[in-house]
């Protein structure tokens, strides 16, 4: 007979062992091990539940839990019969994340002029090992190292102290600091100084320079206060008083609320007026002569007399008296008189009536036939509207020019060319004259000045686009500006931009009107067939680089190029361009475009400037180019030149031009060109009355020349 036995007895749970036990910064290694059994143990098992999840597993070495959290260790033992222990469980910790940041408390905001509690109010949370403690510590004024936070403590120092705090949790986690600023000024300012003018006057007007402060807070304000029993003001400007017996005090206060000591400053005051003063006239009835006035000056028992003045009719502007003086005014003339003391008191308007016959005649008219702008001559009437009485008789003069001689006028005059001024006059039988008259007569003889054609490149390749800024006229006016197409085209009013047909190279003409007909020298601009197929290869052979180099700067460059074509030559190159595997030579373009030089202004006259310069470079392809006047922008364009029209001659301009890469990198700015830089131009005029030269603190600016019929040829400029 054979006995089997049957082993029907489960191992002893198992000992699971957790390193580092509790919280940890770190991975934790789980070992299971030290179940026993009569017939020994087949295996272990675990699980995990928690921050780490994971079914019954056959144990085989050491388990490393490395998820932050809480992971719940569930071991069992199997024996060779297949038995099952009991379940042993354990538990590891990871904390890896630190605490919030705790709150730092500060007993007062801002400067302060006392000591100052400082804390922490609240530790900073932490939501798996807990908050182990906070640390605080002070920099600036007052240093102190981190230390565990116990309670609050004051500071003292003056200064800016910086608060800091932290808090550690079970783990070790150290968590962001929180700061808070002490600031502390114990010091008082020195005190301020009172500005008054020390001379007598009927009211003052003081000010204030704020005391130094001598803490760190700095100064807050002044404060004034007029008299003992006056109340402390704020100082926001200069304050004016007007009492006869006055002291001003003053102090500065600074941002922690220091007060210094008082200033004060007393003044002389002076409000009682003097008596009138005395008018004596030398002749006391009507006369034809020249009235002499002497003043006597009031009297002042107070600051004393300063001056008498006077003034020649209710209108007239007081002037200080030094001496007699005389009238001249033809008719009845008020003499008023006044007495000033050193304080500024005036005293009462004393007068006097000054009696003067001395007529002279009303300025006579100048008509002129015809009156609107011609090229041919113009008659000058001369119109005598005094009507001659008794032994009294009027005659009138004219001169032509401004050197001319006064002649006396008999009949109408001739004028034959332009810019001559005709002037006239009335004189009566005893030798008084007339305001003079002047007129000019509208004789347009000159031509206006040569207009601009400049053209651009339509964006489709089949033409160019035309814009003409009509010349000047500083006579008659410009009426109109005209163009053709072609030696035989026909003129046409010129009123907007507009395109030319580019089949072949195209010629345009250009010629401005004035008001009377004269007509401009003709501006011409030859335009080549063949721009667009020029762009168009240069961004091929952009792109064909493009490709063999395959860098990210010639990419650039090429994309610049193809967005001048239009859409049907872009597309094509385009996907050229995205089938390239780019080396990044630029990763980003951060590099300025170097400076535009060499800046220059051209054609200019007295209402425009044509500026040029030389190109700029950048390492990732073509600029553009924007202009400004000081620090305004005024145009923008991708050529090496901009003309600004519409400009006032009396005004100032300083333009610089900079320089801008597809990236949106500026360049530094060009040197500068300065263009009307004074209101004091002279006009120089020749013999025929025509423009000859402008001038400026006697040097030239612009001259105007003409062919032999007295055509303007050009202006020429001399910047």
């Amino acid at each position: 007979m054979t006995i089997y036995q049957r082993d029907v007895t489960p191992p002893t749970n198992p000992v699971i062992s957790v390193n580092p036990p509790g919280y940890t910064q770190g991975n934790v290694t789980v070992s299971v091990g030290g179940s026993t059994d009569s017939n020994g143990v087949a295996r272990y098992e675990y699980s995990l539940q928690g921050a780490h999840n994971l079914g019954w597993t056959v144990y085989n070495n050491p388990i490393t839990i490395t998820n932050p959290g809480q992971t719940i260790i569930s071991a069992r033992a199997v024996d060779v019969e297949g038995n099952v222990s009991g379940v042993s469980t354990a538990s590891a910790y990871i904390d890896r994340a630190g605490p919030a940041a705790p709150a730092v408390y500060i007993s007062r905001q801002g400067w302060s002029n006392t000591d100052v509690t400082v804390g922490i109010s609240s530790h900073g949370a932490d939501s798996q090992s807990g908050v182990s403690r906070s640390e605080i510590a002070v920099t600036g004024a007052t240093n102190i190292g981190w230390q565990t936070y116990t309670g609050t403590f004051n500071i003292s120092s003056n200064g800016q102290s910086v608060v800091h705090a932290r808090t550690i949790d079970n783990a070790g986690n150290v968590g962001p600091e929180s700061t808070g600023v002490v600031y502390i000024d114990k010091l008082a300012p020195n005190r301020p100084t009172i500005s008054m003018d020390g001379s007598w006057k009927s009211s003052k007007q003081f000010t204030l320079q704020h005391g130094a402060d001598n803490g760190a807070s700095g100064v807050n304000r002044s404060q004034y206060k007029l008299g003992d029993s006056g109340a402390w003001t704020d100082y926001t400007g200069p304050v004016t008083v007007s009492q006869e017996s006055l002291v001003v005090y003053a102090r500065t206060i600074d941002n922690a609320g220091n007060a210094s000591e008082a200033a004060q400053l007393n003044g002389n005051i002076d409000r009682t007026a003097p008596t009138l003063p005395a008018i004596t006239l030398s002749e006391t009835t009507y006369t034809s002569k020249d009235v002499s006035v002497t003043v006597t000056n009031g009297q002042d028992g107070m600051s004393g007399v300063l001056k008498s003045q006077y003034r020649i009719g209710s209108s007239g502007a007081w002037t200080d008296y030094t001496g007699p003086f005389k009238v001249t005014t033809e008719g009845a003339t008020t003499v008023y008189a006044r007495t000033v003391d050193k304080a500024g008191n005036v005293s009462g308007e004393a007068s006097a009536v000054a009696k003067i016959v001395r007529t002279k005649p009303v300025k006579p008219a100048v008509n002129l036939n015809p009156v609107d702008w011609t090229t041919q001559s113009v008659t000058a009437s001369v119109i005598n509207s005094n009507n001659s009485s008794g032994s009294i008789s009027y005659r009138a003069q004219y001169k032509i020019g401004d050197t001319g001689s006064w002649t006396d006028y008999q009949s109408p005059i001739t004028i034959g060319d332009e810019g001559i001024k005709v002037y006239a006059r009335v004189v009566d039988i005893a030798g008084n004259m007339s305001d003079e008259v002047m007129v000019e007569p509208r004789i347009d003889q000159t031509a206006p000045t040569e207009p601009v054609i400049q053209s651009v490149l339509n964006p489709s390749g089949t033409g160019a686009n035309i814009t003409v800024t009509p010349g000047m006229d500083s006579l008659s006016g410009v009426s109109k500006t005209e163009y053709k197409i072609g030696d035989q085209g026909t003129w046409i009013a010129y009123t907007s931009a507009f395109d030319v047909s580019l089949q072949e190279t195209a010629t345009v003409y250009a010629r401005t009107i004035d008001r009377v007909g004269n007509v401009s020298t003709e501006a011409v601009e030859i335009i080549e067939g063949n721009m667009y197929e020029k762009a168009l290869v240069e961004a091929i052979k952009a792109v064909e680089k493009a490709e063999a180099s395959k860098l990210q700067s010639d990419m650039n460059t090429a994309r610049s190029l193809i967005s001048d074509l239009k859409t049907s030559d872009q597309q094509p190159l385009l996907e050229r361009l995205n089938r390239i595997q780019i080396i990044p030579d630029v990763p980003q373009d951060q590099t300025k475009p170097s400076a535009p030089v060499g800046l220059i202004g051209t054609n200019v006259t007295p209402t425009s400037i044509k500026l040029a310069w030389k190109a700029a470079t950048d390492d990732a392809g073509r600029v553009s180019y924007e202009i400004y006047d000081g620090g305004q922008l005024v145009g923008e364009t991708r050529e090496l030149f901009y003309e600004l029209n519409n400009l006032n001659p009396q005004q100032s301009y300083v333009f610089t031009v900079k320089a801008k890469d597809a990236a949106g990198n500026y360049s530094d700015p060009s040197n500068a060109v300065s263009k009307g830089v004074s209101k004091n131009y002279k006009y120089i005029y020749d013999a025929a009355g025509r423009l000859d030269k402008i001038e400026l603190d006697g040097r030239v600016l612009f001259d105007y020349q003409y062919d032999k019929n007295g055509n303007l040829l050009r202006i020429v400029p001399n910047p």
